[in-house]
Parts: C-alpha cells; sequence; structure tokens
C-alpha cells in the first residue's frame, strides 16, 4: 500500500513518499493520488503520469527562446549570442535524448509561447483551464 499523505505542503516529504512508491513499483500511482486536481508540469505527465487529466496543455518555443530564457534565469542577466548559441547546442542533445518522454498527449492542446511573455502564457493557461472546468460543470449538472 502506499504511505499516509498529509496535506501539508513539506516538499520534502513529498519526495520522500514518492521514492518509496517508486522503489515499490507505484510512482505513477502516487503521483495520481497526490496531485489530482493541480497543475503540474513534467516531460510525461500527460501521457503516463496523468493521461486521463481533463485538460493537457503542451508548451513549445523556438530552442533560440528557450536557450535565452533558461540562460537568463541561471545567470540572472542577459546572456551574450554565444552564450546562448552554445545553450541552444546542449538543449538539442537533451530533446533527442528525451524524445520520448517529451512527444505530447493525444489530446494536448499545443501553445507556441516563442513570442509570448510569462504573463501572457498563464493568461492562456487559466483562459483553457476555466473552459475546461466550466465543460465539466455542465455534464455533471443535471
Amino acid at each position: 500500500t502506499l504511505p499516509a499523505v498529509s496535506p501539508q505542503p513539506h516538499s520534502h516529504l513529498a519526495r520522500e513518499g514518492f521514492q518509496f512508491a517508486t522503489d515499490h513499483g507505484k510512482g505513477n500511482e502516487y503521483n495520481r493520488r497526490v496531485l489530482t486536481g493541480f497543475f503540474v508540469d513534467g516531460r510525461d505527465i500527460g501521457t503516463a503520469v496523468f493521461p486521463n487529466a481533463q485538460l493537457k496543455v503542451f508548451l513549445v518555443a523556438d530552442s533560440w527562446e528557450r536557450a535565452r530564457r533558461r540562460l537568463i534565469q541561471r545567470l540572472g542577466r542577459s546572456p551574450s549570442h554565444p552564450e546562448i548559441a552554445a545553450e541552444t547546442e546542449l538543449l538539442a542533445l537533451r530533446d533527442a535524448k528525451d524524445a520520448t518522454q517529451s512527444a505530447p498527449a493525444n489530446d494536448a492542446i499545443t501553445i507556441d509561447t516563442t513570442s509570448l511573455t510569462q504573463e501572457e502564457q498563464v493568461e492562456r493557461i487559466v483562459e483553457l483551464a476555466r473552459a475546461a472546468i466550466d465543460r465539466q460543470t455542465r455534464r455533471v449538472s443535471p
């Protein structure tokens, strides 16, 4: 059986619970039970962990822009063109290695975020979530 899960936000305990479940071959089941009703991101969330999620959003962006964003986050400054080029190559290698886990679920909605701000990305996802909730509410209501 899976360990009891506390609703308190203790990340280290959630990680320990996940590790215990994974060690016993139940990592995805643990995630499904713990994370139902949450926004979750990850490479195989929509295909392996939550295949029946009511909303699946797959975010994509131009590789140069992805590299630029990662470097800004990591360095805390605007990166140079050579830094972005090097990071773009690293991302391409990582993407090739993770290709099987990085494929969108068949029913995922893909959003190209290349030219969107973080706020615009959040707005689009919130709109999609509200629409999914409205659809679910209409199905449940008589």
